[in-house]
């Protein structure tokens, strides 16, 4: 029987918030079984609490933005949620003092670093999974999501394709596991094309972002310095934000997951998808 979890102990990081260019810090809290994942905003003695809910998605423009129902934001959740899915926690409270977390690298490695500060704390019930029993497929132009189902675990098929010649196409496949998100998903940094940083940023986004937490590519490479950190650093990145995203269901997911092209709206919608067909999924133990 695998347990809940949560961490052993408070931690905190500092960073820059990618769309805001704040400066946030970001506490984890221990919190006890059945919270679930829960957001805290504590600037100016706010303390609204947003669940990371996929019912509470407010925005999916180059991030996944929860909002409470009085409209209190806590944006750019995707990669410490991946980085609680890959782990197992189900129970905690991440506080942020900004209606942003910290972006860190662009990658979820300090997020990885932060929990093994912090110590897993595994709890006496048992944890509980979303478990996909048929085919749910949402597609928008020639982009499209789908899951299906599995035996007992995550396995992830994911392709891009762009029309920057140094990224073109990529593709990647895992099964995930803390192992494999560690060495091969969460060290994947966000990215954008060096053509649409102005437009971006014109938008009102993309404040905090610098070339120390976002790969800019063009047809000729990264304008990073230090180069990219896998061949297919962009195709992970994008599995690294499904992995958070799909967390928004509330469970950790038992099924099979093949994206095309698919980001943030996509994966919000399918689990709407999902959750309005009371025959394609179950809530189990295992």
């Amino acid at each position: 029987m695998i347990k809940q979890k949560t961490v052993a102990n408070k931690v905190y990081c500092k960073g820059i918030g990618l769309h805001s260019g704040l400066n946030v810090t970001l506490t984890l809290t221990p919190a006890d079984e059945d919270t679930g994942i829960l957001f805290k905003r504590v600037d100016n003695d706010l303390n609204a609490i947003v669940p990371a809910n996929y019912k509470n998605v407010a925005d999916t423009r180059l991030c996944t933005c929860l909002s409470d129902d009085k409209g209190n934001l806590v944006s750019t959740t995707e990669h410490l949620m991946a980085a609680f899915h890959a782990f197992g926690i189900t129970n905690v409270i991440a506080e942020v003092n900004a209606p942003e977390l910290p972006l860190m690298d662009g990658s979820a490695a300090d997020f990885v670093f932060l929990l093994r500060e912090a110590g897993i704390k595994e709890q006496e019930k048992p944890a509980k999974f979303l478990k996909i029993k048929k085919t749910v497929k949402v597609e928008e132009g020639d982009a499209y999501l789908e899951a299906s189902p599995s035996d007992n675990d995550l396995h992830i098929d994911f392709d891009i394709e762009y029309p920057c010649k140094f990224i073109g196409k990529e593709s990647y496949s895992c099964t995930l596991s803390e192992d494999v998100f560690i060495s091969e998903i969460a060290p994947a940094r966000t990215f954008g094309l060096e053509k649409e940083v102005e437009m971006i940023r014109a938008a009102g986004l993309a404040k905090g972002g610098s070339l120390d937490n976002v790969l800019i590519a063009n047809d000729n490479g990264v304008l990073n310095p230090s180069g990219v950190r896998f061949p297919d650093e962009f195709v992970r990145h994008k599995v690294l934000d499904l992995i958070g995203d799909m967390y928004t269901s509330g469970y950790p997911l038992i099924g099979n997951l093949k994206a095309s092209k698919s980001g943030h709206k996509l994966d919000n919608m399918l689990l709407k998808a999902l959750f309005s067909d009371p025959d394609a999924w179950e809530i189990t133990e295992v």
